[in-house]
């Protein structure tokens, strides 16, 4: 059963700034597996969608705080890094110097 869109509108009030940026910014990129969890998490259980957006904008601050260590974390220079979150490998980054590294990103 869908929620009403009056509850739908209450749960995005609900969502810092920053976080519905997050969300607009991953659907405007059509990253397909952030936008439908969100959304489902909007159709069927009340209480959520907070909790989504904000997993989205915590992944993105630990994406980033990566991509500005990784010579500290991985001893790879931040230019050696190659993107991926776009690319649907099921994996955030690699380096440019070695293809078989499949770094994935988490944050908490």
């Amino acid at each position: 059963m869908y929620p009403s869109r009056q509850r739908v509108v209450e749960e995005l009030q609900e969502l810092g700034n920053d976080a519905l940026l997050e969300l607009a910014d991953r659907i405007l990129q059509r990253d397909d597996e952030s936008t439908n969890d969100a959304i489902d998490s909007l159709a069927v259980v009340t209480g959520v969608a907070h909790n989504v957006a904000e997993r989205l904008l915590t992944g993105r601050r630990a994406e980033e705080y990566f991509l500005e260590r990784s010579e500290m974390i991985i001893g790879v220079a931040p230019d050696k890094i190659l993107d991926f979150r776009q690319a649907a490998r099921g994996f955030d980054f690699s380096v440019d110097s070695d293809l078989d590294w499949a770094i994935e990103v988490k944050g908490i």
